[in-house]
């Protein structure tokens, strides 16, 4: 009998369940300076770059610190400006971390190797944060022949197996 009951609240519960979540709210759970309208993409981006430059010129950061704000990136859909490529050449100099520099580097390299397939934007990039490569004595990926891949096979349709 009590088993009869039981089974009759659960199934009496069950009817209810697809009402309640139509009628259920959907709430926002975005702060309100992300909401639609808030920011616009230029102020978001300024806000992102000043945040993540602050970050980067913070005199306590270590390694830990810019391993994760470069997952950042490479997570992401960012591509980074001048100014944090510079605080990032920066950060890895004070850290002497210089594998993890150059690391950036061409990951920021690949990212706009997919925006722009003529490289003009990593070219007046490279321009921009020439000054601060020179100053930590840093090199681009190219300088140090990784922007070809090391071990990758010769063209089989070439004449050069044959010769």
């Amino acid at each position: 009998m009590a088993l009869n009951i039981m089974f009759r609240a659960v199934l009496h519960r069950c009817r209810s369940l697809p009402i309640a979540a139509v009628q259920r709210k959907h709430y926002s759970i975005l702060p309100a300076n992300m909401q639609p309208g808030g920011l616009s993409r230029e102020e978001e981006e300024n806000a992102t770059s000043k945040l993540f430059t602050d970050a980067l010129n913070s005199p306590e950061i270590d390694g830990w610190d810019l391993r994760g704000i470069g997952n950042d990136f490479a997570g992401g859909e960012l591509i980074p400006d001048a100014d944090i490529c510079i605080a990032y050449i920066n950060a890895c100099r004070r850290v002497n971390d210089y594998a993890l520099g150059v690391r950036f580097l061409e990951f920021t390299r690949h990212r706009h190797s997919i925006i722009d397939k003529k490289m003009n934007s990593w070219k007046a990039l490279v321009e921009e944060i020439k000054p601060a490569l020179e100053e930590v004595g840093m090199d681009i990926p190219e300088e140090l022949g990784y922007d070809k891949p090391e071990l990758a096979l010769k063209d089989v349709e070439s004449n050069d197996y044959y010769a």
